[in-house]
């Protein structure tokens, strides 16, 4: 009985009932990384709307116009006026623009995510134990090689 005791009680498990504790804490720890980085990405993707997508572009032809009124340049038809009523082709083409922007930004955003995920996962859940694990076993087999000489 004491000798199959003695094989379940190895410092083996001891270490894995030390992971299974370890890994539940670390992710408790990094919930609210997480919550920011998500929350990153939600932005990036609410900013796809239509709704959204057109009033960007409208303000920024509007900002536009009106800095080329502000040089003396005629932009978008007579004076102040003519910058809230942009030819339907010119803001087209500023939404196309606009979402190419907010697409590479969601981009951006998902890969943030993806290198967020993987570089804690490795660097928070998979080293620590790992180099812990190596650190016992060497110990355990220096110090089972280890002769004392009387």
């Amino acid at each position: 009985m004491m000798n199959s005791l003695k094989k379940f009680l190895t410092w083996r498990t001891g270490f894995a009932v030390c992971c299974l504790l370890y890994l539940p804490w670390v992710v408790v720890l990094g919930r609210n990384n997480f919550a920011m980085v998500h929350i990153d990405y939600r932005r990036a993707d609410e900013r796809l709307q239509p709704a959204h997508i057109a009033a960007v572009a409208h303000r920024e032809l509007v900002e536009e116009c009106r800095r080329e009124a502000e040089a003396g340049r005629e932009w978008g038809g007579a004076g102040e006026e003519g910058c809230l009523s942009l030819p339907p082709t010119v803001v087209d083409a500023r939404q196309r623009e606009v979402l190419e922007r907010l697409v590479h930004e969601q981009r951006l955003a998902l890969r943030k995510v993806a290198f967020f995920y993987v570089s804690f996962g490795l660097f928070f859940l998979i080293l620590p134990p790992a180099c812990l694990y190596l650190l016992f076993f060497l110990s355990s087999w220096l110090l089972g090689n280890i002769k004392v000489v009387r």
